[in-house]
């Protein structure tokens, strides 16, 4: 199932795409069940989700931490200036052509039903939902990017996908500014919340945090 731990990978990562390729796409009602979306008031009548079962496995998020990390070595560096309202360090996930590959099929099976399944006053069904930007995030308390300052996203639905574990960095979470409330997940679970709410990347003090965004 779409929690099943994968355990062996190529450094290309062809054993987590292939099952990921091979999965089915979840229901959306199976969705809600499966990863136990968790609702968190952060404005007026307003909410954000968050997936109280990891909705990634283990090697999923190691293997794009260091996919991520690879492909900035290869290529030079992080990208810091793509974003002008609330630049990130950031790499676009389809520059990395196997992250692609993978975030492709994982939207279809898991982060799409996941999103529709949260929002569904928005009325929108999984198979009709587009990602307009997609990015691997990387914050650094040593000397790097820390935090992103508070903005609202172009989007209907934001998702934030924690890819390392918090043992890894102190800090860290989407803080949302209108309450003040920071969520910050353990990694493999999923943050989702309207586009428009407006939300920053709280400071870490410590070590290396890594998302999707």
């Amino acid at each position: 199932d779409a929690l099943s731990e994968c355990t062996v990978a190529g450094r290309d990562g062809s054993v987590i795409i292939d099952r990921c390729l091979t999965e089915a796409a979840l229901p959306t009602a199976d969705a809600a069940r499966l990863f136990r979306l968790e609702s968190h008031a952060v404005s007026r009548g307003r909410r954000a989700c968050v997936s109280g079962a990891p909705v990634l496995s283990r090697s999923e998020c190691a293997w794009l931490v260091d996919a991520a990390e690879a492909h900035a070595s290869a290529a030079g560096g992080w990208s810091t200036t793509r974003h002008a309202h609330a630049p990130t360090t950031d790499l676009e996930v389809h520059a990395i052509r196997a992250v692609l590959r993978w975030f492709n099929a994982a939207c279809a099976t898991r982060l799409f039903p996941l999103a529709t399944a949260a929002f569904p006053e928005l009325g929108l069904r999984a198979s009709s939902v587009r990602v307009s930007d997609a990015f691997v995030v990387r914050y650094d308390a040593d000397g790097g990017q820390s935090f992103l300052p508070p903005h609202a996203d172009n989007a209907h639905l934001s998702l934030t996908l924690a890819l390392n574990p918090r043992s890894d960095f102190d800090g860290g979470g989407t803080r949302f500014e209108a309450t003040g409330l920071v969520l910050s997940p353990e990694a493999g679970h999923v943050v989702c919340f309207p586009g428009s709410l407006r939300h920053a990347g709280h400071p870490i003090t410590r070590g290396r945090r890594y998302i999707i965004a």
